[in-house]
């Protein structure tokens, strides 16, 4: 072997020691163990660290002994609360309660006058028939048949109007 062979076989080996002697040194320090995998004649497998029963069929398995993770670091025991400070009289008074205004409410009018409320502000439309709304179709069976669509004004009730208009639902 040339020098040229040499030293690129030393270079070879220079990249691969330090990890054959990482690999070496966890080796040691995570020694091996052998598993056995059973199976009985049903089929069922179980794993063991022992040898299997005679009537198993037995398979071993080399493997590294796991390592237990580091232990966690104490926790600090937090300090006890202390009791807070009485206010002065004059700042015990209790705020007063959070006003949310109600949902909306909708009051709803029919073309007869007919009043009714609801919070989605939907009109109801309908057809009513032309002799309702008092039209002469006694002579006309298409008339007779026909009616005219009509739908509810729908207006929306200030807050204070929802409020009193929901006491009195309840």
């Amino acid at each position: 072997m040339g020098l040229r062979g040499f030293s690129s076989l030393a270079i070879l080996l220079l990249g691969v020691g330090p990890a054959a002697t990482e690999a070496t040194a966890t080796a040691a320090a995570r020694p091996e163990i052998t598993v056995f995998r059973c199976q009985d004649g049903a089929g069922k497998v179980s794993l063991r660290d022992t040898p299997c029963p005679a009537d198993n069929k037995e398979t071993t398995r080399q493997m590294l002994r796991p390592q237990d993770p580091a232990p966690r670091p104490a926790r600090a025991e937090p300090e006890p609360r202390r009791a807070p400070e009485p206010a002065p009289a004059a700042a015990r008074t209790a705020p007063p309660a959070p006003w949310f205004p109600p949902p909306p409410l909708f009051q709803c009018t029919d073309f007869d006058g007919a009043v009714r409320f609801t919070e989605d502000g939907r009109s109801n439309t309908r057809c009513v028939p032309l002799s309702v709304l008092g039209w002469n179709v006694r002579r006309s069976p298409i008339g007779a048949a026909s009616c005219r669509w009509v739908s509810e004004s729908c207006v929306r009730l200030s807050d204070n109007g929802a409020c009193s208009q929901y006491r009195t639902m309840l």
